[in-house]
């Protein structure tokens, strides 16, 4: 097989006939290149799933790559070409999904939803005209002779075909991709852990969901929504992934939303196209390009999750950047390989990039504490304009246990999307602070039992036995992550003691995410055996006879506490913060960010009284592994080793937790006692309890990441792509159940001389 007969242009072969093969093919032949594009499917209505797409900021690159003619018929593609294009209909708002309220709103100026099945149809009917599309062929393998000579393609079918230039737009389990990395498993997807599910319906009864009068025919009209969750949350049964089974489960298990979010749902036909996914990924990375000859582009070189909607922005980015390589080459302004090197220098670091942000978007949006760090929150879609937000969201995407979440979510990429007329969005009221309730989320507590009376003291180090592994068999319902402390936050109540700089304290010591979630309550037998390590305000509560003083460096406190207990901010290592007469000090999650630990000791001893208690709950950052499911090269591992290594550097020792005897003894104190406790990383644990503990501290491990490239991996001379990639192979290491990491955690007891 040969391209065009007679053609003297350089030969492009194009191994994938999606959207980004087809735009980049149009671009090229729009260029005067001889293009052929390969796709394994028979029949372009081989492929008939759909669903919605969003170009945005790269629209203007977009129309660039297409002739006049396609840019015109645009409008065929759209969801809904029938609306008016004002301000409102070209911008995304994002909803609570329990409550209906508006969050924020992003303007998107000229973007235009169209659906995918469309817009492939419309971009393949010219290209297959002309013979430019050749279907049903699978590649097996390329080939190249020395030297910067033409790539040889080798297809299952036994045929050939020799082109001076190869773009792998295969998507996301590209065969481009997986020939370029020899087979290594560096090339495959990673499964990020978040579900997928789309269900697209003709509804008849639009009317009466949307309220909206039409003359057209209403029984024609289509709708899609998507519903995203975390599959650690809401485990999918296995073998329901499409169908009748499928619509049957997520309706099954998406209960009580806001409207029209729930008769979306409620009201979708049996029979509907519907089907469940878990979404994947692939960071972005160097590979040998065989001389220029053969590179990626959209999903083949950077899939990503569907947060923000920038895989395809960054697809049209690389068609028109591909194709302005390979006009320099044409012009002599430069070789194969220096200007598709310098594309795949590029696409690599912005898709890595991206890639990367996809993943942290996903795991924002899941939490109510932190879906206004979302990108999408902080940044809108990738324009200058930032988003509209009417209120401070309180509890922004409810409860993580269920789907009210993944509807809010859902929102953010813009859907569900219909087709039907929107609705003038009412302004949203000053939203509630909502009470607690069993349903809301786990990140909404900070309340689990690590261990019980049973765990004495049995000499100077005590550590419990191994953490059995849970089999598939031992997996139940995560429901028991809905408890709840009882408590809200507010605004700093008691005693404050503030300079500036505390007000304006930041994570940049890693203190805040050094805090895991997964010890917050530990209970132990007396307080005079000192072996009760509770917050203040319980201490408060079970002893209302005691005075109870809390000290942190955050200036935001409970707003409700006992009376026998206040606040006092300020800085531990500096003033004195305890009068001389405590009969029991308790630091937790302090000595790996203190600088100067002894003197911290010392003055807990000044403070306490002749036969008072110090207790200290320190968690060791080192992740361990007893029964050989962890590799050397874990990501996870290796990632805590780069963070000892930064923090090292600030003063700060994440090992110090497990030599505090030496200290606790300079320091005065006596009947130094350590009780060593490991603590799951992930709900792999056998043990109910375990598993949700083990789900808390995946959850502190995941909190601190995003720190990590700021200071710390910026101290050890990384770049910022390097420091992205190093997190999302932690992340993708991070979901596999099947790896048994865990921390120890240390409680250290010791007590004043009494004389």
């Amino acid at each position: 097989m040969t391209a065009s007969e007679g053609s003297s242009a350089p030969k492009v072969a194009i191994v994938g006939a999606g959207l980004t093969g087809l735009l980049t093919a149009h671009g090229l032949k729009k260029n005067g290149f001889d293009v052929v594009v390969f796709e394994r499917a028979l029949h372009i209505t081989d492929r008939l799933r759909d669903w919605t797409i969003l170009i945005h900021w790269a629209m203007p690159l977009f129309k660039k790559l297409l002739p006049e003619h396609l840019v015109e018929k645009l409008p065929e593609a759209l969801c809904n070409p029938g609306l008016d294009f004002n301000e409102e209909a070209e911008s995304l708002p994002v909803y609570n999904g329990e409550t209906g309220k508006l969050l924020f709103s992003n303007r998107v100026p000229g973007a235009r939803r169209v659906s995918r099945h469309r817009l492939r149809a419309l971009l393949a009917k010219d290209l297959d005209d002309a013979g430019v599309i050749r279907w049903g062929k699978r590649l097996a393998e390329f080939s190249q002779n020395s030297g910067p000579g033409p790539v040889q393609l080798r297809f299952e079918d036994g045929s050939t075909f020799d082109a001076d230039y190869v773009l792998g737009a295969d998507g996301s389990s590209s065969k481009v991709r997986e020939l370029l990395f020899n087979g290594d498993e560096a090339a495959r997807v990673g499964l990020s852990g978040f579900m997928f599910a789309t269900a697209i319906s003709q509804w008849a009864a639009a009317e009466v969901i949307m309220h909206a009068g039409t003359p057209n025919d209403l029984s024609q009209w289509t709708t899609m929504w998507i519903k995203i969750w975390r599959k650690d949350v809401t485990a999918v049964p296995e073998g329901v992934s499409v169908g009748q089974e499928a619509l049957d489960y997520l309706r099954a298990t998406t209960k009580n939303l806001a409207e029209p979010f729930q008769s979306f749902i409620d009201w979708t036909a049996d029979g509907s196209e519907c089907y469940i996914d878990e979404m994947k990924y692939w960071v972005s990375r160097p590979f040998d390009n065989r001389g220029g000859g053969v590179t990626l582009a959209g999903d083949a070189g950077h899939p990503m999750l569907i947060y923000r909607g920038q895989g395809f922005q960054h697809a049209i980015l690389d068609a028109s950047q591909y194709l302005d390589a390979l006009i320099k080459v044409s012009e002599g302004a430069g070789t194969r390989e220096q200007s598709v090197s310098a594309y795949d220098a590029d696409m690599i670091e912005r898709g890595a990039k991206a890639v990367s942000q996809s993943l942290q978007e996903a795991e924002f949006s899941m939490d109510p504490k932190t879906v206004t760090k979302m990108l999408m929150a902080r940044q809108g879609h990738g324009s200058d304009n930032p988003p509209s937000m009417p209120d401070e969201p309180k509890n922004p995407v409810g409860s993580a246990t269920d789907s009210a979440n993944t509807i809010a979510n859902v929102n953010a990429s813009a859907m569900p999307e219909t087709n039907v007329p929107r609705r003038d969005p009412s302004p949203a009221p000053q939203q509630q602070q909502p009470s607690r309730s069993p349903t809301r989320s786990p990140h909404d507590k900070d309340d689990a039992v690590l261990h019980d009376a049973d765990d004495q003291r049995q000499g100077r180090q005590q550590q419990n036995p191994g953490i059995v592994a849970a089999g598939s068999d031992h997996i139940e319902d995560e429901d028991e992550f809905a408890l709840t402390d009882g408590y809200e936050t507010g605004s700093t109540t008691g005693s404050t003691s503030v300079t500036s700089s505390i007000y304006a304290h930041t994570c940049a010591t890693a203190s805040c995410s050094m805090r895991p979630l997964a010890i917050t309550r530990t209970k132990f037998s007396t307080l005079e055996r000192a072996l009760v390590s509770v917050w203040a305000i319980e201490i408060g509560d079970q002893f209302p006879n005691a005075r109870v003083r809390g000290i942190d460096l955050s200036p935001t406190q409970p707003v409700w506490v006992p009376p026998n207990v206040d606040f006092l901010v300020d800085d531990c290592e500096q003033g004195e913060w305890l009068d001389q007469d405590a009969d029991f000090v308790h630091l937790r999650f302090m000595t790996i960010v203190l600088k100067d630990v002894p003197g911290v000791l010392r003055r807990a001893h000044e403070s306490l009284k002749p036969g008072g208690w110090i207790e200290l709950q320190e968690l060791c950052a080192e992740i361990l592994c007893d029964d050989g499911s962890m590799p050397d090269n874990d990501p996870v591992k290796y990632m805590y080793e780069l963070g000892h290594r930064a923090f090292t550097k600030f003063g700060m020792d994440v090992t110090l937790p497990k030599i505090l005897e030496p200290l606790l003894l300079d320091a005065g104190f006596e009947n130094v006692q350590c009780v060593v406790k490991k603590v799951p990383i992930g709900p792999w644990a056998r043990d109910k309890t375990l598993r949700v503990i083990g789900m808390y501290q995946k959850m502190a491990v995941q909190d601190l990441m995003p720190i990590l490239p700021g200071r710390p991996f910026t101290a050890l001379g990384m770049s910022p792509i390097e420091s992205q990639v190093t997190l999302a192979h932690a992340r993708q290491g991070l979901g596999n159940s099947s790896v048994h990491r865990y921390f120890h955690y240390y409680f250290w007891f010791a007590q004043k001389p009494s004389r």
